[in-house]
């Protein structure tokens, strides 16, 4: 075996009193000592040799197959949740049922994601769009529900107010408002060094709905997966012939509408887009980025009804049908929903 210089010392001696005439019984002991150590010297040295490496390899392998939770996109903690909710009073109630539960809140914040009650302005009365009414201003209850919103805001710390009449006739607006939002942001925080607030799926529901989170993060990895550009299956669309990989976006839902049962979710021309019911629905931070910055979008009543779902999958249609963005993979589960 190849020696240190120690054990090499070691040997020279041994040498040295075995060409003596005479060996005592005390050099003999000594010899026998000497000769111990080294045996037990080499093995030592390759046990430590042995244990190092060992040990090094293993540093190594939990190094590279941990993924700190900033970097999974799929991490509950990079879904941004956006819960929608009413005005009046009924719905503050509904809010703090959901904020009791513990299938729905408890699971959310366990999961540290962030989300947020989008409410919009009360309106009781009649407004005439030809008016030009300077001393117009709130009825008495929709000032006493305005106060009752700012003292849920302050106490809360989970509710957001939209600048627009809560009105259903314009959820689809006040949807796109809460994309908006979404985006901007996803675009703070990639400008930011603080990426606590990263995002990589918009999640939209109801006030009395929550999402399973181990279905969220199945859709999400169904998304993260690299796909040929020329897909052929019946939710995406073929980007062309120049593209050989690309990251899919992904629209989800409980239930796809995937064809009309009925003229009014048609568009004005006669087109379909397949849609999630507006109860729960998901979309990749990417295609809500595109969608918002669509004016087709903001101006989506001259297509079709203002059906609030029925928009969200004429927005994501249009986004599919383009060259330069990747694929929509739809992606149905009716798992993903839970009842407060």
């Amino acid at each position: 075996k190849k020696t240190t210089p120690f054990q090499a010392q070691q040997y020279n001696m041994i040498m040295s009193c075995l060409r003596r005439p005479v060996v005592t019984l005390d050099v003999f002991k000594t010899l026998v000592l000497i000769v111990v150590l080294v045996t037990r010297s080499i093995d030592l040295g390759s046990m430590i040799q042995t244990s190092s490496s060992t040990s090094t390899s293993s540093s190594i392998t939990e190094t590279t197959t941990t993924l700190p939770i900033e970097e999974d996109l799929c991490h509950p903690s990079n879904f941004r949740v956006v819960i929608k909710s009413g005005a009046r009073p009924k719905y503050r109630d509904r809010r703090q049922l959901w904020r009791n539960s513990t299938n729905c809140a408890a699971a959310y914040k366990a999961a540290n994601i962030s989300y947020t009650f989008l409410i919009g302005l009360p309106l009781e009365q009649t407004l005439d769009p030809n008016s030009h009414n300077q001393a117009a201003q709130d009825t008495p209850t929709e000032i006493a529900v305005s106060k009752a919103l700012r003292e849920e805001y302050m106490r809360e710390g989970d509710v957001d107010i939209i600048p627009i009449r809560d009105v259903y006739d314009d959820l689809h607006l006040k949807t796109f408002q809460i994309l908006q939002g979404a985006v901007a942001q996803q675009d703070h925080s990639s400008s930011s060094a603080n990426k606590q607030d990263d995002i990589s799926l918009v999640v939209v529901h109801d006030d009395e709905y929550c999402a399973d989170l181990k279905v969220l993060q199945d859709m999400c990895r169904q998304g993260q997966v690299q796909v040929p550009a020329q897909s052929t299956g019946a939710t995406t669309t073929d980007k062309g012939q120049d593209q050989q990989q690309q990251q899919q976006y992904i629209y989800g839902g409980a239930s796809l509408w995937n064809k009309p049962s009925y003229d009014i979710q048609k568009g004005f021309d006669g087109s379909f887009s397949p849609y999630f019911n507006g109860a729960l629905y998901v979309l990749s931070v990417g295609l809500v980025r595109s969608m918002v910055h669509d004016i087709d979008s903001k101006l989506s009543g001259i297509y079709a009804s203002h059906s609030e779902d029925l928009q969200v999958g004429r927005w994501v249609a249009k986004q599919n049908a383009r060259s330069d963005t990747p694929s929509v993979q739809l992606l149905a589960n009716r798992a993903i929903i839970l009842t407060v």
